[in-house]
């Protein structure tokens, strides 16, 4: 520790999981119990933290808090510090058990509840000895983890933005229309994108792969449109659909 100033000597990874809940969760008091301290313990190390540093992490927005500008690169590090831990952490214990360590693995919302539990219990029960920490998070937010290192990898919906991932198609799914009782479209078995034009629909609110994956094969149906039906406009979707794309 020799040449470090004192307050980076007093720096540790609880405080800087402290800061990293409270921007995950927006609130201290839930932040709090996420880290099994109480909220005046969690909310005193970051004042702490904040008087060491010079500089406010976070500021109240009504009853939320969220990271200050400076903040959002401080919390950057910390996930990366934490992540470093964590990797020296499964380093030691690889060298002792191959088939050892941790995996941190991203997962957006509309795949995790179905595609994860039997698979991870499976899995669980071939390598015990190593344990997969889930993070479930937008797509947005995943890219930006994978590029702090804070988590090993991810299961996405494709494609993927940039060139400097690994991307490896895992399984493809049908795109369904859900439909009211009672609907022209009820009875059908498949469905055109052109038999929904200027339907109202249902999306997920951006950043969520979904809604960009439904915005993207209506896209695609609208430039077929053009080549086949020259007069045809399909106004933009708000929800998912078993279209035939």
């Amino acid at each position: 520790m020799i040449g470090l100033p004192a307050y980076i000597r007093r720096m540790n990874l609880r405080d800087l999981q402290y800061i990293v809940s409270v921007a995950e969760l927006g609130h201290f008091g839930r932040a709090a119990a996420a880290c099994h301290v109480s909220q005046p313990t969690l909310s005193g190390q970051i004042l702490k933290l904040e008087e060491e540093l010079g500089v406010a992490v976070f500021e109240r927005v009504g009853k939320r808090v969220r990271p200050t500008p400076v903040g959002e690169q401080i919390i950057a590090h910390a996930r990366k510090a934490i992540g470093a831990a964590l990797d020296i952490s499964a380093t030691a214990r690889a060298s002792r058990d191959p088939l050892a360590g941790i995996i941190r693995l991203g997962v957006i919302p509309t795949i995790a509840p179905y595609f994860l539990p039997d698979r991870l219990a499976n899995f669980s029960m071939k390598f015990p000895g190593v344990r997969v920490s889930i993070v479930e998070e937008i797509t947005p937010v995943l890219l930006e983890r994978l590029q702090e290192a804070a988590i090993d990898m991810a299961l996405l919906a494709l494609p993927v933005p940039g060139e400097q991932f690994v991307c490896e198609e895992l399984l493809r799914e049908p795109l369904y229309l859900v439909v009211p009782r009672g609907h022209r479209l009820a009875s059908r078995s498949r469905v055109d994108l052109k038999q929904i034009e200027g339907e109202a629909f249902l999306l997920l609110k951006e950043g969520h792969c979904f809604r960009e994956n439904t915005l993207s094969a209506c896209g695609r149906a609208r430039r077929r449109a053009r080549r086949r039906w020259p007069r045809c406009r399909l106004s933009p979707p708000r929800a998912g659909a078993r279209a035939r794309r």
